[in-house]
């Protein structure tokens, strides 16, 4: 007896590596699935830079010169 295979990855791993656009969807899906946890009372906190740490793009420093 075997599963049937998935059509799509799961979320977690489309976040990882696939177009930028379904990695965005992914993202965006995440977020508002913590957000109604968040209101259902269902867990006390969102941790918005989790969610959205991926999406944004890193700041590069500058070199500090003395």
């Amino acid at each position: 007896m075997s599963k049937q295979p998935r059509q799509r990855p799961p979320r977690r791993q489309i976040m990882r590596r696939g177009r930028p656009e379904d990695i965005l969807d992914a993202w965006v899906k995440e977020a508002e699935r913590r957000l109604r946890a968040c209101k259902e009372g269902r867990v006390e906190a969102l941790p918005t830079e989790e969610v959205f740490r991926e999406v944004r793009p890193r700041r590069r420093r500058e070199p500090r010169g003395r």
